[in-house]
């Protein structure tokens, strides 16, 4: 069966099973005045609230994906990765590429990860983006890719970034001024091409390098968006603005708020100076 096939196939049956839980939510296109980017923004319903929020506290001690739930579960990706459904979804059949064994989320992505996410990114059109830590967004330490199908919502552009990059990405890593945050970004190889996952890995390793996001123990933190056209990875500073966190999806344009208190704030400060906030400003 074909994995898009597979993936939408178990979903539905997780649903059903209540293994996987659809975070309901309400959804808007704003325009941001400062930044070219038609944000979206998803509201939570009262109800989704309270229960994400319960399940993250229950969860908090546990490694989900050490013995990921059968349920969740779409397949094998080789010997070492698992592809299995996020649990807490608000994109439909949103993906997780999970290592089978643990993995710090903060350590280095691999070849093996790419090459991973390229058997994935190969059968399903989407947006994959790595949360490198806590920092960054992450509420795993577990090592996971995550792949969002698009469209990211039911208004809106597929990806709302996606038209910047596609006009202003250059052929070698460059900074795109037009973005409200620090950024490195290039146009990437056809996902046909022979060593795609190596090509890709000299990319990342030279975009850690020039942003500086390199230690002696860990790696800084970042955001790493992958589509079949372009890579852009963008170093992180802060978690949240305010009660607002901010994950890969949020720097794709795509915003998740918990309450009103957060969506007036979000409208009120402008999304754009919040990416701004959260990755120490443009270069």
């Amino acid at each position: 069966m074909e994995l898009k096939k597979l993936a939408s196939k178990i979903s539905s049956k997780a649903k059903k099973n209540g293994a996987l839980q659809t975070l309901e939510t309400k959804c808007e296109i704003f325009n941001d005045p400062n930044c070219d980017i038609p944000f979206i923004i998803r509201k939570m319903s009262d109800n989704s609230n309270k229960f994400f929020s319960k399940s993250v506290t229950n969860c908090c001690n546990k490694d989900p994906f050490l013995f990921p739930e059968q349920e969740l579960i779409v397949k094998e990706l080789g010997p070492t990765h698992l592809l299995i459904l996020n649990k807490y979804n608000v994109v439909k059949n949103h993906l997780l590429i999970i290592t089978k064994e643990f993995i710090d989320q903060e350590l280095p992505i691999t070849k093996n990860d790419f090459l991973a996410l390229k058997m994935v990114m190969k059968e399903i059109d989407g947006l994959a983006f790595y949360n490198s830590g806590k920092i960054a967004g992450a509420s795993q330490s577990h090592r996971h890719l995550q792949l969002a199908p698009t469209p990211l919502a039911e208004k809106g552009q597929p990806i709302p970034i996606n038209d910047i990059l596609i006009r202003e990405c250059p052929q070698n890593l460059g900074q795109l001024k037009t973005l409200p945050y620090r950024n490195l970004a290039c146009l990437v190889p056809d996902l046909k091409t022979n060593n795609w996952e190596e090509k890709i890995l000299k990319i990342y390793s030279e975009s850690l390098k020039l942003l500086n996001l390199v230690s002696e123990k860990r790696l800084l933190p970042y955001n790493l968006l992958i589509t079949k056209d372009w890579f852009l990875m963008v170093p992180r500073v802060n978690e949240c603005y305010q009660s607002i966190s901010i994950n890969g999806l949020g720097i794709a344009g795509t915003f998740l708020v918990k309450n009103q208190d957060e969506y007036d704030l979000l409208i009120t400060t402008g999304p754009s100076k919040i990416l701004a906030h959260i990755s120490s400003g443009p270069m």
